[in-house]
């Protein structure tokens, strides 16, 4: 029981995921961090993170009750619940001067939305994950067609971090 409760935790594969990558953005206080899939593993690390260095946190969530933690337990700034409202929307009502920092874990259309529209110049962003097309064989995107005119005002970190289990 011990080993799948340091491997699963905080202290395990999440939180090294979460602490790692985040590190690669190189925050700074002030600066305006969006997290898709906040309430998940990885992402609700990653705001904690931030909060701890005085950024200002947005999480995008998909339910009420994830929006509540996030809200309440986690004290992220402001939580976007992308099922009951507009996400775009929402980001510029509570980010209208954009992101600095974006920590995707979702991809798809959260991805090009944020990407193409909320991100500031100099801005980084981190794509941990792509949920939202992983079994999607006949997806119209893939992300990485997009970088050619992305990079030249947006700095892309890539992280990779395999486990094995031996």
């Amino acid at each position: 029981l011990t080993e799948i409760i340091i491997t699963e935790g905080i202290l395990g594969k999440s939180g090294a995921t979460a602490f790692l990558a985040f590190e690669k953005c190189q925050p700074k206080a002030g600066d305006v961090v969006l997290v898709t899939a906040a309430a998940g593993a990885v992402g609700n690390v990653v705001g904690q993170l931030a909060k701890l260095r005085k950024c200002i946190v947005i999480g995008i969530v998909g339910t009420e009750q994830k929006e509540k933690w996030c809200k309440e337990e986690l004290a992220f700034d402001h939580v976007i619940n992308y099922a009951s409202e507009n996400f775009q929307e929402a980001l510029d009502r509570v980010a209208p001067k954009g992101v600095d920092i974006f920590f995707d874990n979702v991809g798809g259309d959260f991805y090009h939305a944020i990407v193409n529209n909320h991100m500031n110049t100099r801005g980084r962003v981190l794509i941990c994950g792509s949920i939202q097309t992983y079994n999607d064989i006949n997806s119209k995107y893939c992300e990485w067609k997009f970088f050619r005119y992305q990079c030249f005002s947006i700095k892309f970190r890539f992280f990779f971090f395999i486990f094995f289990n031996q």
